[in-house]
């Protein structure tokens, strides 16, 4: 499964190719380490979940990111997100409202939905340019938290006007880590990814948060404030 992953991920996000690299070392690993656990990471990057989907729909998300002090990147992340399937099985992800919609990648429909590749790594662009740091090093220590096991939570959603079942999990990519104390905050990273079976496209909600709460270490002059991005389904547009 990881090898036919690797081969065939192409995507583009904004003006440069997107690090598939997060994705890509993710599956690699998988695929060789003894002691991986499948099923976090199969709940995460679950296969199928555009098959049931119509090229003739629009899956529609939108995303909302909160970066005090810095109105250009929120301005510039905000907005409606859009995933459609082409008639050459590929899934296309566009960002922005009409008039200023742009293409960010394009990725085999067999894959599964892409979306949640697109949040990571415009997470991590995100948080490498506010703090300065390695978009690498971040990239790999996510990786790290994929290929572990975490509890998955039971919970309901709200789609239209039914109460439906879904799952929820929580990681936490840089606790303990041992470049803590120069990370301005960003060692308080939590991603949380909400998904269901009756959603379509899989992916309910991933959202992304800091805190400014960083323990003895909260009062230091170069934390940065709380950043949050959140992607939400909002619905299907057109005719299945």
């Amino acid at each position: 499964m990881a090898t036919r992953h690797i081969d065939t991920l192409k995507a583009a996000t904004g003006q440069r190719p997107v690090a598939t690299g997060l994705l890509t070392l993710a599956l690699l690993s998988a695929a060789v380490s003894p002691g991986f656990a499948a099923g976090t990471h199969e709940l995460l990057f679950r296969e199928g979940t555009l098959d049931t989907v119509s090229d003739k729909v629009t899956l529609e998300y939108r995303r909302d990111v909160s970066a005090p002090g810095s109105r250009p990147l929120e301005q510039k992340n905000t907005g409606p997100i859009s995933l459609q399937l082409t008639t050459d099985d590929m899934a296309e992800i566009h960002f922005g409202a009409q008039g200023d919609r742009r293409r960010v990648g394009a990725f085999p429909a067999s894959v599964g939905n892409p979306l949640i590749m697109y949040f990571l790594e415009t997470v991590v662009r995100d948080l490498s340019g506010l703090a300065g740091g390695s978009p690498y090093y971040m990239r790999n220590r996510i990786k790290a938290e994929l290929l572990k096991e975490h509890p998955v939570q039971q919970v309901t959603v709200q789609l239209g006007d039914r109460r439906v079942a879904a799952q929820s999990v929580v990681l936490y990519p840089f606790r303990n880590d041992p470049a803590s104390d120069r990370m301005r905050g960003i060692e308080t990273l939590a991603l949380s990814v909400t998904v269901s079976g009756e959603i379509p496209g899989w992916y309910y909600a991933l959202k992304a948060e800091t805190s400014e709460e960083r323990g003895t270490r909260s009062a230091l002059p170069d934390t940065l404030p709380a950043y949050s991005s959140t992607i939400l389904f909002q619905g299907l547009e057109g005719q299945e």
